[in-house]
């Protein structure tokens, strides 16, 4: 069973032909590798997929009850701060409990479970 059609389609950037005459099919239990050099389009064509942007001619069809997703390559981020903080923005919790969760911090003889040792 076909989940996603795609036929003849081309994209390009003022007259720069990015790439043109993509035809596949993906069908159910499918699965597949995009491999090819940086700037060949790879992205882009997952974008055009999404629905994110137009491709200059062709079509793809993507089953109803189907849903598309994909990992951005890039993600946008606030130039300040330090590593850590940008990588704990992406998660609901906040402040000084995210930090020390994620650096696995225990201070002032707080832990939490028993583990190997443990006098309880």
């Amino acid at each position: 069973m076909t989940v996603l059609q795609v036929a003849d389609l081309r994209f390009g950037y003022a007259g720069d032909t990015l790439f043109e005459g993509v035809t596949f099919s993906l069908s159910i239990g499918d699965r597949v590798a995009l491999v090819a050099p940086n700037g060949s389009g790879k992205t882009t064509l997952l974008r055009i997929l999404a629905g994110e942007i137009d491709a200059d001619r062709g079509s793809s069809v993507l089953r109803r009850d189907a849903t598309l997703g994909f990992y951005r390559q890039s993600h946008e981020i606030a130039a300040e701060g330090d590593v850590l903080g940008a990588f704990m923005a992406g998660f609901r919790r906040s402040g000084r409990a995210a930090r020390r969760a994620a650096t696995g911090a225990i201070r002032g003889g707080q832990r939490r479970g028993r583990g190997a040792g443990s006098s309880r």
